[in-house]
Parts: structure tokens; sequence; C-alpha cells
């Protein structure tokens, strides 16, 4: 089992916690603006209903998804 200091557990845990925050903020749901949001060319959603929007944009999630595995890294790296 890994031990470290209280204060760097306490630190790591705390950046965890923003980043798990940032990432779920950047995955809520949305409705979406109008029936050909996300379609490519001149199609169409049928049931927009069924269908939602993430809050962030895809550069947002994408953003968000690389800090929250950059955390990930960080707490093996020090789990050694």
């Amino acid at each position: 089992m890994p031990v470290m200091n209280k204060k760097a557990h306490k630190d790591i845990l705390t950046e965890l916690d923003y980043r798990w925050a940032q990432l779920n903020d950047m995955l809520a749901s949305r409705p979406l603006h109008n029936a050909r949001e996300g379609c490519k060319g001149r199609t169409h959603w049928v049931d927009t209903e069924s269908m939602c929007a993430t809050k962030g944009t895809a550069r947002d999630v994408r953003l968000a998804v690389d800090d929250f595995l950059t955390i990930l890294k960080e707490i093996r790296s020090t789990a050694k």
C-alpha cells in the first residue's frame, strides 16, 4: 500500500475533486437548440426529445478529459 505525506494526499484529492467537477460540468446534458444540431449535411433528428447535447463544446470535453487523465496519471505515479 502506498504511503504519502498527508498534505500531498489532501492536495491530490482536492485537485481530483476539482477536475472531476469540471469534467462532469462539461458532460452535463442540455436540450438541442434545433433538430439539425450535431447533424452533417441536410439531415436532421426525427425525434429530438430522445437526443441531447453536452453543455461543453467538443473542445471543452476533450480538454476536461485530458485534465482528468492527467490527475489520474499523477495519482498512479505517487502510488508506487
